[in-house]
Parts: C-alpha cells; structure tokens; sequence
C-alpha cells in the first residue's frame, strides 16, 4: 500500500501487479499439479486393478500399444509363448514374439481398427507330439478422437476341447459299431424264425441259443455304457467291505470253466501269497478279473493253458495277474488299453 501522490506509486502499483499476477499463476500451477498428482493415482490405481485382473485371467492375454509395443501381459502368455515378462516390456513385440502368424495378426488388426476378430490356430506342441488348438481373439482399443491406442490379443488354448470332442467321437461310434453287431444278430435270426426257414426243433433251438446269447451281449453293452457314465457323473455307489481276494478269484474260474472246456484252455490257479483280505466292492473286483480272464480265454488258441497268480508284493499290495498265450496286445495299441471300449 503506497500513497497515490508518492512518486513511486506507479511504479510500486505495477510491480504489486505483476507479484499479484505471479501468485496467481503460482496457485493456479499448484493447484493444476495437484490436480495432475490425483489423476496420476487414479490412472496408477486403474492400472493395478487392470493387471490384477489380466493377471487373474487363465488365457493368455496380450496388450500392445500404437506402435506395437508390449503394454501388458500376463503369467498364462508368459508360458504358452515363451516371454519373459521383465525384459519384454515397453519392448516391440518383434523382438520377443516368436510366432510370426499372431505377430501379423495383431498388426493387421491394428491397421485395420478391427474389433472382435476371431482366428483359429495350429502350433506343435511339447514332447508328446500333440499340436495345440489355439483359438485367438483380437480388439482394437480406439480413443477419444477413434485412433488406435492399442490392441488386446486373449488367446484360449483349446487344445483339450477338441481333444474330448474327438474321444467323444470315437466313443460313439465304437458304441454305434458294438450295438450294432448284436442287433444286426438277432435281428437275421428272429426273421428266420418267422419265416420257418428252421428246418428242425434243433436249428430252431440253436437259432434261439444265438438270439438269447446276442440279447446278453447287448445287455452287458448296456450296462457297461451305463456303468461308465456312472463312475464318470459320480453316481455310482461303492460298497467296500473286507473280502477273501483267494475266494473272489476262485468264484471267476469256477464261472468261467464252460468257457474255458468249450475252448479246450485249461486255467491254472497259483496262489503264492497267505490269505489276503483287501477292501473292496465285491461286484467291481469280480467284473475285473473276469474280464481279464474272459479276454485271456478268448484270445488263446485251443490247448494252450492260462495261469491265474495272486501275490503280494514287496510294497504290501496284492496283485492278481492273468498270463495267456494269446495273441497278444500290439505294442501301439498298449497306451490306449484304458480307453472306453
């Protein structure tokens, strides 16, 4: 504050001007960097809950700026594309992406400010020689004014999807196949019944014999595809209770012998263990080991014999082994052996 007839007051008045008009400036900086300081937490924290949201995704997700650079990424695209996340970031994608073909696909997306493309790809896979089923989804990222910002690339390893639609496959059409035969049996046969082309109360007996054989055929068909659905849905109920696994294996024999005469194989039983008692479902372990000495039976040329073991091992478990002189499994059909059918 200056008097208005000093001689300085016009000098004094322009320069409380000029600090006033500093001040204000000054707070108005302050309050623009604070401002400026707020935006950058919520940006930062935005940017947190992002990547803890790509980060908890299972697919491989890639985010990748204007230019090409490698913006975000997380653990699943780290180890299905072989990235190290450290030293990648903020880096071109064309210097650590290996895949040429998702290289493009992403640059082409961008050029062309695309949205929901989708692609399928075909990469070889690990030791076991399988190739992976990649399912790729791509989306430009489009600002204010509708420029391309970035890209975001999920990709969705259906490698076991298209794995379980072709065992689905295979399934029903070995099931299509095995119901087949049988019906097509009975069917033949029924037709000549009614038609009389029996030409005695013997071949009429012995075509009755097939269709009864054949309807149990079918029936135990059924039964395992039901079982199999059972076990797999959780369903099916086990009854464990100790039993004498000796006496199990001797009820098999005694119920397969007809089999056994019928075919001129003669079954041995070796019992190298003491009593062994196990816990178990009695049903369940009884259509195992039939169904093992059923196949042993069946494959064996007449004359040869099957042995029967039961032992404990070193580890305190028991084992039942069936030997036969068949024919054997093939040695590439040895990893299949506990598919469905």
């Amino acid at each position: 504050m200056v008097d208005d007839n000093d001689e300085l007051a016009e000098l004094v008045g322009a320069i409380n001007h000029y600090l006033t008009t500093i001040k204000s400036r000054f707070q108005e900086n302050h309050f623009q960097r604070k401002e400026l300081q707020i935006q950058a937490r919520v940006a930062e924290a935005e940017r947190s809950r992002t990547e803890a949201v790509i980060f908890s995704i299972s697919e491989a997700v890639l985010v990748s700026d204007k230019y090409d650079a490698l913006l975000m990424a997380n653990r699943a695209a780290e180890s299905l594309l072989g990235l190290d996340l450290k030293k990648s970031m903020r880096q071109p994608l064309e210097k650590h992406l290996r895949d040429e073909e998702l290289l493009e696909l992403i640059r082409q997306t961008r050029r062309n400010k695309q949205r929901n493309v989708v692609r399928l790809l075909e990469r070889p896979g690990g030791d076991d020689q399988r190739k992976l089923s990649l399912k790729v989804l791509l989306s430009c990222v489009l600002g204010s004014d509708e420029e391309v910002i970035g890209v975001v690339a999920v990709i969705h390893d259906i490698t076991a999807e298209k794995e379980i639609a072709r065992l689905k496959d295979e399934f029903v059409n070995s099931v299509s196949h095995e119901l087949k035969t049988p019906l097509a049996s009975i069917r033949a046969y029924a037709e000549m019944l009614a038609d009389n082309e029996a030409g005695s109360e013997k071949e009429k007996r012995k075509f009755c014999e097939i269709i009864q054989e054949q309807s149990e055929r079918l029936n135990r068909l059924i039964d395992n595809i039901l079982n199999i659905s059972r076990i797999e849905s959780g369903l099916l109920k086990v009854s464990m209770e100790p039993l004498s696994l000796a006496g199990l294996v001797e009820e098999v024999i005694t119920a397969m012998q007809p089999q056994a005469r019928d075919k001129r194989v003669r079954l041995v039983f070796e019992d190298r263990s003491e009593e062994v008692v196990v816990q178990g479902d009695r049903d369940m372990l009884y259509q195992a080991v039939m169904n093992l000495l059923s196949n042993a039976i069946k494959y064996s040329p007449p004359g040869q014999e099957v042995v029967i073991r039961l032992l404990r091992s070193e580890a305190q478990q028991a084992v039942v082994e069936v030997e036969d002189r068949g024919i054997g499994i093939p040695r590439q059909c040895l990893e299949r052996i506990l598919e469905k059918f």
